[in-house]
């Protein structure tokens, strides 16, 4: 087995391969507005990589509705509905920028790739965006006990990869998700606002800026090449 061979890539989904943030957001105003109230934008950042049911605690704490007096699996059910709908017609427009380039780069060199997403939709937003085919493994909320900040998401796709994990670089755009690799023994590529993913061993603004030397940066920094 090759060194490249025994190294890995996971990636967290929305944020990181694609642009659905917005959906997940609208999907959520969706229930706001049943509940009577608007949802303020600038709660969506705190939304990122958390699971659904996460996600309406955080919602249902910013309209101050006290978390016993509503039905939340309706709830959870109306905002899946809502967020289904959105994708329904997804195409590879969701793809964020570089993306496609960058893991025709890492297939080409010879490295495994999987996805770890808290997203119960992952393999189908996958599927409609093309993106599928370059994964050996998709783990996502429908496989796991517990998602980010747990690692459990991490630690299974690893060992689905069979690659240890300190060789596996998860690349993510949530502070949940950066500490849910951090826990789990993973180099991390953060992507986003430094300051909130300041616990990553590298911060970069945006996916155009992902290059193949940014992964070995990282191993070499953790004494892995």
């Amino acid at each position: 087995m090759t060194r490249d061979q025994e190294r890995a890539c996971i990636f967290d989904l929305d944020g990181v391969l694609v642009r659905t943030n917005h959906l997940h957001f609208d999907s959520w105003q969706v229930v706001g507005r049943f509940l009577g109230h608007a949802l303020d934008p600038a709660i969506e950042p705190s939304l990122r990589g958390l699971n659904r049911s996460d996600s309406l605690g955080v919602v249902l704490d910013h309209l101050q509705v006290d978390v016993t007096i509503v039905d939340q699996p309706k709830l959870l059910e109306m905002k899946n509905t809502a967020y289904l709908e959105s994708i329904r017609s997804a195409t590879t427009s969701l793809i964020l920028p570089g993306i496609e380039d960058f893991l025709h780069k890492i297939k080409h060199k010879g490295l495994s790739m999987a996805v770890a997403s808290s997203s119960g939709n992952a393999n189908y937003i996958l599927e409609k965006t093309g993106l599928s085919t370059f994964f050996s493994f998709i783990i996502d909320a429908n496989t796991v006990r517990k998602t980010k900040p747990s690692p459990e998401l991490f630690l299974n796709a690893a060992r689905e990869l069979q690659v240890r994990e300190s060789h596996c670089i998860v690349i993510e755009d949530s502070p949940e998700g950066v500490e849910a690799a951090i826990s789990g023994g993973f180099p991390v590529i953060g992507i986003g606002d430094k300051a909130l993913l300041c616990k990553a061993d590298l911060v970069i603004s945006s996916t155009t800026e992902l290059e193949i030397n940014l992964l070995e940066n990282v191993w070499k920094k953790d004494n892995l090449t």
